[in-house]
């Protein structure tokens, strides 16, 4: 198990080097009719299940760790990858069938086909908040609000000018910018 999280970890920085064109998000991906919103947040706020229980809902899955934008073209690459879930989902929701229970932790093995295999149209970034300060549905935010919080969550800042600062404006400018609160699932 060790092994095989740090070799995804290397992969992972790899990329990253690789493509210092795209600007590598910590982020889940979902996209609905062509158009991909990403649902950006720090570990353990709940990307993973609200990823599971929006798939279970209908929507495309691009990727649940990792969301990796085009700065030219502001489009989305999949990176799809197995869910891995610290907990069960909230009830009405449930595990899948097929879901492998590690102890710690849920694995969801991708099934062929979960994920499509080219990039899509960003659409909107999403900053996902369970801070206990509540609030119904999607809340709009500024582009300024959105890029500091699209910094904190970017894992390449230094491959780009200006550290990171020039992209992440740009791209929060370029697309609607939201927060949601997840506290209740």
């Amino acid at each position: 198990h060790d092994l095989l999280f740090h070799l995804d970890k290397s992969i992972t920085v790899e990329l990253q080097h690789l493509r210092p064109d795209l600007l590598f998000v910590h982020a889940a991906a979902l996209a609905w009719q062509g158009r991909v919103a990403v649902l950006s947040a720090p570990p353990g706020t709940g990307k993973s299940t609200l990823t599971l229980v929006a798939r279970q809902l209908g929507l495309e899955y691009f990727s649940d760790e990792l969301a990796p934008i085009d700065l030219d073209r502001l489009t989305v690459y999949p990176y799809p990858r197995a869910l891995y879930l610290k907990a069960p989902p909230p009830p009405p929701h449930a595990l899948p069938s097929g879901a492998i229970d590690h102890g710690e932790r849920y694995h969801l093995p991708l099934t062929a086909g979960a994920a499509p295999r080219q990039n899509a149209a960003l659409a909107a970034l999403i900053f996902l908040r369970r801070d206990g300060e509540t609030f119904d549905g999607l809340r709009p935010i500024s582009a300024a609000s959105g890029a500091a919080r699209l910094m904190a969550n970017t894992l390449n800042l230094l491959a780009h000018p200006a550290v990171g600062i020039d992209a992440a404006v740009a791209v929060s400018r370029a697309v609607s910018c939201f927060e949601l609160d997840i506290t209740d699932l």
